[in-house]
């Protein structure tokens, strides 16, 4: 027959079982020549751990390792900083040009604008003999133009001056006549074109008597009583760079100088 065991008696021996194992489980990992000594756990359950020389808690990096890491963080930061660096001085080049073409196409529009449409324009002066209000010095130019007229106060005609001040190109423009011999007419808007200018240079194109063409650094308005047949401009920078415009004019012909240039080759 089969002996029946109590259920307090069984569940006293169980207690006493697990008591007993987790007693010696406690007692084998707490083993001051495993854990601080080192070696290797070889009693109980744990006998496949293996703890390295001088134990959990005194183990570290050599010197040889931290070196060696610190090499590798060094390698990475240069390599790093090397692409940024790249990546800055294109990018810095590249807003350059973007600057540098605006500029250009800036003046081009000017140069093509004005330039192109400069006419033959008189202006009495002070003893009440007429003048042309053309100036044609080597680094300034004033001249008028027609344009476009886009309201009635503008009028068809615009006076500009062209000049170098302080390292910048300005353009300045009147709706009235910018006399060069009277100092009281200023003009009435300015704009600059372009900046770190170190040289800006005017040449004027003309036909001599024998009907050759001639060019001149600096344009005599007393002994001509027309304007050029052609005008360049030439910008010269200071990282070099240098651009030249060259454009002939609108009033440089027989009928818009009203005959005189034909009168002049006699």
């Amino acid at each position: 027959m089969k002996k029946w065991i109590p259920h307090r008696e069984v569940e006293s021996r169980r207690h006493c079982i697990m008591s007993t194992f987790f007693e010696h489980l406690v007692a084998e990992t707490r083993e001051p020549s495993d854990i601080r000594g080192g070696g290797v756990c070889s009693s109980g359950l744990f006998g496949f751990l293996k703890f390295p020389p001088g134990g959990w808690l005194t183990a570290g990096f050599t010197l040889v390792e931290i070196l060696l890491a610190v090499a590798i963080l060094a390698l990475v930061l240069v390599v790093a900083g090397t692409g940024l660096a790249a990546v800055r001085r294109s990018w810095e080049k590249c807003r350059s040009n973007s600057e540098r073409l605006t500029r250009l196409i800036l003046i081009d529009k000017v140069v093509e604008s004005n330039f192109r449409n400069i006419i033959p324009f008189e202006w009495r002066d002070e003893n009440r003999k007429k003048r042309e209000v053309f100036l044609g010095d080597p680094d300034r130019v004033i001249f008028a133009s027609a344009h476009a007229v886009n309201t009635v106060a503008e009028g068809g005609v615009r006076f500009m001056v062209l000049r170098l001040d302080g390292g910048r190109l300005l353009a300045e423009y009147g709706d009235t006549p910018i006399l060069y011999w009277d100092s009281k007419t200023v003009p009435k808007r300015v704009e600059v074109l372009t900046r770190d200018v170190t040289e800006l240079k005017f040449t004027y194109a003309d036909f001599d008597s024998d009907g050759n063409l001639i060019w001149d650094s600096d344009w005599d308005e007393k002994e001509r009583r027309n304007i050029p047949v052609a005008l360049q401009m030439v910008i010269t920078w200071k990282d070099g760079r240098v651009a030249r415009w060259l454009r002939r004019t609108a009033g440089a012909g027989n009928d818009e100088s009203y005959g005189r240039r034909s009168n002049e080759r006699r």
